[in-house]
């Protein structure tokens, strides 16, 4: 029994060795894990390895790059020393705010937010991404918690772990929208409409405690503060000055501003002694202790947003670009817009000819802006090429050369055929190159085959003889006749309700009713092609009964054919290339044309 007992002892010694062994060979495995992770992560507060030192000091990040927040473009990575554009992000949404922090960009868009890795600025990299089911309107981290204004869904609150992983830590319903949310030290500050605006104070367990609100305000846009005072824009009521410790020190304080300066203010930003502010005719800057404001540039913007940053003032104008000027001398060094807007566009083999609306843009392949040219008069897009018609003058501007023509009277339409240029004039119709009359009358249209012309006269087709001077009538609507085209096998005619199909000899073939009557309209060998708001029909030619109806989602601006292409502008989003199938869908979607989008920009 003893030696029993005894056998029973050494067992027992064994297995507390074997299980002390165990707990050595686990413990060293967390380790192992921590060093890994913490050697991935390039800054943070509990980072101490001389790894993760080594990571941050060859990390290419700096003051010097930061980020264009560019709406439904995406972002653009801007190299603060160079001042130039070195990358172009697509989210696949709009996208609302963003913040650098350390080697990490986080962004929110309308998907909810998203982590990149911005340890190399050329080449940013989604890491993470969260649905916080609201709009995702603002963003702001001190590297260990995230918060989100996430509109009438409220505040949303994640803990942050490695500077990448999230975990969604508290929502927080409130009244109105969150709009804004920004950290200062232990303290998080919100506002919005049917909000106002609430104090939080972050205790040491990363919850939040109420600390202070002010609700006497309507639109509030924009806050911005540094120690000593808080500055909160209102679009109706001006911008509200606070004393900082009145915010933060003192609970439940009922809180009254210092001053409520009535600008009309778009955006703020408060540096030293000084609130820099936007207006749509100029940036101002007022002292606070002497309370002296003074215009330092005058200029006309639009919703225009301010930062002033390392000795300058960049102003981010939406779809005007941006403008850097030196904060000292308030000259302008830079001004930064491929295309703000496109009105209308012509597809070259070489590059697009685009009208900006009193402007005329020509780029590349490569998307660089070769020149720009100023007009005023108005503009006919053909295959080549635009018409400025400006009175009894036409200019015809391709990609390399300007031809100016100068006729009789006034000028009305351009139309290119396969026999010649014709300019329709008030009275007359003139030939483009030699300027010679080739019919008298009145017309609004005309197509020309085998010296024959087929003039469109209100409703009705005449057909002119060229050689024998003489003149039959041909075809009868009872709509208007904006457009006769010439195919293989006959004619379309474009009325103002819907499209003819004929043959040669004017016989009704097939007829193609709008229900609505389209903004743009255009056709190609195969295809008709007409939009309504941002829906598109495409409608083959041969067989009018085939044809379908996408909606695009955005409003079409504008339309073009080229190579079997179909290139369409969208409102703030740009040229887009469309193959299309032989089910009439779009497919093989591809942006060439950005309009260059500056809503704000954050370093």
């Amino acid at each position: 029994m003893h030696k029993i007992s005894k056998n029973y002892t050494v067992l027992a010694i064994l297995i507390v060795l074997i299980l002390i062994m165990l707990s050595i060979v686990i413990f060293y495995i967390r380790i192992a894990k921590e060093r890994a992770v913490q050697g991935t992560t390039t800054q943070g507060k509990d980072v101490t390895n001389s790894f993760a030192q080594e990571q941050i000091l060859t990390s290419v990040v700096d003051a010097k790059h930061g980020v264009i927040v560019a709406g439904y473009e995406g972002f653009y990575v801007f190299d603060g020393g160079k001042k130039e554009i070195i990358a172009t992000v697509t989210t696949g949404s709009y996208v609302n705010d963003a913040q650098i922090y350390g080697d990490y960009l986080y962004l929110v868009d309308r998907e909810g937010l998203k982590i990149y890795d911005f340890s190399d600025p050329q080449r940013v990299a989604l890491l993470n991404s969260y649905s916080t089911f609201g709009d995702s309107l603002s963003v702001t981290t001190n590297g260990e918690l995230l918060f989100v204004a996430d509109g009438e869904n409220g505040l949303i609150s994640f803990d942050l772990k490695d500077k990448v992983y999230i975990r969604l830590k508290e929502h927080i319903r409130l009244p109105g929208m969150v709009t804004q949310v920004e950290m200062f030290e232990k303290y998080l500050f919100i506002i919005g409409p049917g909000l106002g605006m609430k104090v939080y104070q972050i205790n040491e367990n990363q919850t939040l405690e109420e600390l202070n609100f002010y609700d006497q305000l309507i639109s509030p846009r924009m806050i911005s503060f540094n120690n000593d005072f808080f500055m909160l824009n209102d679009d109706l009521l001006g911008i509200h000055i606070f004393k900082m410790k009145d915010l933060i020190n003192t609970p439940k304080y009922d809180l009254k501003p210092l001053y409520i300066w009535n600008y009309e203010a778009y955006s703020i930003q408060l540096l030293d002694d000084s609130l820099y502010f936007s207006t749509n005719n100029g940036i101002y800057k007022r002292n606070l202790k002497s309370l002296e404001t003074q215009e330092i540039i005058t200029g006309q913007f639009f919703r225009p947003n301010i930062l002033v940053n390392d000795g300058y003032i960049y102003l981010t104008n939406n779809e005007d670009g941006l403008y850097i000027y030196d904060l000292n001398t308030k000259k302008l060094l830079k001004y930064i817009n491929t295309v703000g807007s496109i009105d209308d566009f012509v597809v070259l083999e070489s590059g697009v000819l685009i009208d900006e609306g009193g402007k005329i843009v020509y780029l590349d392949k490569q998307k660089e802006k070769l020149w720009e040219k100023r007009y005023t008069g108005s503009l006919i897009k053909s295959k080549k090429g635009f018409y400025e018609l400006s009175g009894n003058i036409v200019n015809f501007y391709d990609a390399k050369n300007t031809t100016t023509k100068s006729f009789p009277e006034n000028i009305i339409g351009i139309k290119e055929t396969q026999e010649g240029i014709f300019v329709i004039a008030q009275e007359n119709i003139y030939s483009f190159f030699d300027g010679t009359k080739v019919f008298i009358g009145m017309a609004q249209d005309i197509e020309v085959i085998d010296n024959l012309a087929y003039i469109a006269v209100g409703d009705k087709i005449t057909e002119f003889n060229f050689l024998t001077g003489k003149s039959s009538f041909k075809f009868y609507s009872k709509d208007y006749i904006d457009q006769i085209l010439s195919t293989s096998d006959g004619f379309i005619l474009l009325t103002e309700k819907g499209v003819f199909r004929t043959d040669f000899n004017f016989n009704i073939i097939d007829y193609f009713s709008f229900d609505y009557s389209p903004d743009i309209i255009m056709l190609n060998e195969k295809y008709i092609f007409y939009s309504v708001g941002s829906h598109l029909t495409i409608v083959e030619v041969s067989n009018f009964g085939l044809n379908r109806t996408i909606n695009s989602d955005l409003p079409i601006l504008s339309m073009d054919c080229n190579d079997g292409y179909l290139y369409i502008s969208y409102s703030s989003k740009g040229i887009t290339r469309y193959n299309i199938t032989d089910k009439l869908q779009l497919v093989d979607e591809e942006i060439v044309v950005n309009i260059f989008t500056a809503k704000n920009i954050i370093f």
